[in-house]
């Protein structure tokens, strides 16, 4: 279904709420095509109506989560701010830094609670804690108490995205506590489905996996595809969170007034959410995601190789310096080319597992051990090295290939692996004991490329 992009921005995207409703792009079963989005008139009715009541809550909600976590980096350019806080040296680094620490432990056991409680239920709760967790930093006196603020928002955006301030925060408490009734639950609760969409909607054929038991964990500890897409969404993810705590400081330095430096970053998302769309749509209707993410890295590759450049600001005198322009120029390659990237790999991974447990694990893993980047991202880029930041640029630009590298790892192995399946070489695993427990490691199953 094209929630399971469209969901997605830069981190990530929301995990929940649609991912009991997936098409299962690209999977077939003795050479029958089992996704929902071909499966007849009904089936197509059915996303669409999934996709009515599904997406809308979902995108406030991730909308809401984003601007919570995105806005320190722009409340951070108010002078105002930083003297209030009594902030120096490193300790705005610090306070980025310290929400990821419970935000990755967190991610697995969210996505575990979620299957014994309502996703309305359990979203609505932790929507209302980050929210809380919000407005305490706008009414912090000290680092510490934002720091503090800082890590307790990680804990409960952990069932999330990661998330300033108090009216945010209040409009965060609001539409979270309104959640509960508008968030849609599992497909057999969903009171908007009769029961025949029920039975269809919840239906992963035979790639089950709905006990978690000692065999059922040794599957997915063993999988590799859950270090590929992680090691993935890790390279890429980056580029987002440097993007959100950054640019409008990088805009600020190439001799922009704090206010038209986040004037200027409007046109770079808008951009990006452009490209995001059309690349969503046609990776989807394609059913293949190793192209289209190697491009949006290709774009942001660009942009940081032009960032990297000397600029006119820093080394007036070089025949050779980039203008202003050209750097407002790479700022759009970079935020677009990384979000075109980023929803494909969380998509990809999401597309290549099956069963429950299996894809309530891997993309917990994905998003929470993936975000790790932003622990990189809040610690390379250093206020000594205004405005080139070249460290931070460096490192970015380096993680682009490591998530390219990463892609090609879970290219390869997946076609390695479908034409396993086509020869029948997995066939034996249907003699093994939990044999209905199997999730896409069934011999039905075909990975997503």
């Amino acid at each position: 279904m094209a929630a399971e992009v469209s969901k997605a921005d830069n981190d990530n995207d929301i995990k929940v709420g649609a991912r009991h409703v997936e098409t299962r792009k690209g999977s077939r079963e003795k050479g029958r095509d089992v996704s929902l989005g071909s499966g007849g008139v009904g089936a197509k009715k059915l996303v669409w109506k999934c996709d009515l009541h599904v997406l809308p809550s979902i995108t406030v909600l991730y909308f809401l989560a984003f601007m919570d976590r995105t806005n320190i980096g722009k409340k951070c350019e108010d002078p105002g701010l930083s003297e209030d806080l009594n902030m120096t040296g490193r300790d705005y680094n610090l306070a980025l830094f310290i929400f990821f620490i419970p935000y990755i432990l967190f991610e697995v056991p969210s996505n575990l609670i979620i299957k014994r409680v309502a996703p309305s239920t359990w979203l609505s709760l932790i929507m209302v804690l980050w929210g809380i967790a919000t407005i305490g930093q706008g009414l912090v006196t000290n680092v510490s108490g934002l720091v503090g603020c800082r890590f307790v928002l990680g804990i409960f955006e952990a069932g999330v995205f990661p998330g300033i301030f108090i009216i945010e925060g209040l409009l965060t408490v609001a539409v979270g506590a309104a959640a509960k009734f508008w968030v849609a639950d599992w497909p057999e609760r969903a009171a908007f489905l009769t029961d025949g969409e029920r039975r269809l909607a919840a239906d992963s054929g035979a790639a089950r996996m709905d006990k978690l038991n000692r065999r059922a964990a040794r599957r997915i500890a063993m999988d590799w595809k859950i270090y590929a897409g992680t090691l993935a969404y890790f390279g890429v993810v980056n580029t987002g969170y440097a993007g959100s705590f950054f640019i409008p400081t990088i805009l600020n330095q190439m001799g922009l007034t704090a206010t038209a430096a986040q004037v200027r970053t409007i046109p770079l998302y808008v951009a990006a959410t452009a490209v995001c769309l059309l690349v969503s749509h046609a990776t989807d209707r394609l059913r293949h995601r190793y192209s289209f993410a190697l491009a949006g890295l290709a774009v942001a590759i660009i942009g940081y190789i032009l960032l990297l450049c000397p600029s006119s600001s820093s080394s007036p005198s070089s025949s050779h310096a980039t203008s202003v322009g050209v750097r407002y120029f790479a700022l759009f390659l970079v935020v677009s080319g990384g979000y075109t990237t980023q929803p494909v790999t969380l998509a990809w991974l999401a597309n290549a597992e099956s069963g429950h447990y299996k894809r309530a694990v891997s993309s917990a893993a994905q998003v929470g051990l993936g975000n790790a980047g932003g622990l990189v991202a809040s610690n390379v880029f250093f206020d000594s090295e205004q405005p080139q930041y070249r460290t931070g640029f460096a490192v970015s630009l380096a993680m682009l290939w490591v998530c390219a590298g990463a892609c090609t790892w879970l290219y390869l192995g997946a076609r390695r692996e479908n034409r396993r399946r086509d020869r029948g070489e997995r066939d034996g695993r249907l003699d093994e004991p939990n044999a209905d427990n199997l999730g896409d490691d069934h011999p039905s199953w075909r990975l997503a490329t």
